[in-house]
């Protein structure tokens, strides 16, 4: 009970979202990126709409990375993605322009998806798993 008090906003943003069902069974779509995504069940409204949003961001963001890497002449290996990490191969002494690369791919993300919250995220370099996470 303490639980639905605090979280009141999720099953009602869950029941905002518009469905379909087809023969191949029942969708959602998503607001953000205008994909329909397979709606198993119908506690799934939420997590749906959540991971589907997420996921099209980051991929947004890898892709604008790799692409303002280009237009810069700049070096750039992802080595790892997971969840909403990465993981990049870069040389040392190329922390600043990396950063730079890093946040000015996530402010074109900003701007073209025009959000009523900014995307933003953490930076961190290091040798090992253990130093970036």
């Amino acid at each position: 009970a303490a639980y639905n008090k605090l979280n009141w906003s999720v099953p009602k943003i869950a029941s905002l979202m518009k469905t379909k069902k087809t023969s191949f069974g029942e969708w959602q779509i998503n607001p953000v990126n205008k994909f329909w995504y397979s709606l198993r069940n119908e506690k799934d409204r939420f997590s749906t709409l959540v991971q589907g949003t997420s996921a099209y961001i980051f991929d947004i963001w890898l892709y604008q990375c790799y692409t303002l890497a280009k237009k810069r002449n700049f070096s750039y290996k992802l080595l790892c993605q997971m969840h909403d990490d990465m993981t990049s191969g870069i040389k040392i002494g190329e922390e600043v322009e990396y950063e730079a690369l890093i946040r000015d791919a996530l402010k074109k993300v900003n701007e073209m998806l025009k959000l009523n919250v900014e995307i933003k995220c953490d930076v961190m370099f290091g040798f090992n798993g253990a130093e970036i996470h």
